[in-house]
């Protein structure tokens, strides 16, 4: 079932936001919400910087926009299809 918005927030190493994003981003819908919890520029500790490259790698999608910066949360609206 399609899902409205998507929040990260549990395994921070970039192979575990890498695989949880592969597994679950097909389910969000177009015009939907992907919320990356720690994920602001700043210095990271040893591979608990997955959530800021996901980050940086949207930046660069068309795909994805970033619309707001809270906190250390990033959200992205996906694309309308």
């Amino acid at each position: 079932m399609p899902i409205d918005m998507m929040f990260m927030d549990g395994d921070q190493s970039p192979e575990g936001v890498s695989a949880a994003y592969e597994i679950w981003s097909h389910w969000l819908k177009p015009n939907g919400v992907l919320a990356l919890h720690n994920s602001n520029p700043r210095e990271y500790a040893p591979e608990h910087d997955g959530h800021f490259r996901l980050r940086e790698r949207l930046l660069g999608a068309s795909d994805y926009s970033l619309t707001e910066e809270v906190g250390s949360t990033s959200f992205f609206r996906k694309a309308r299809q």
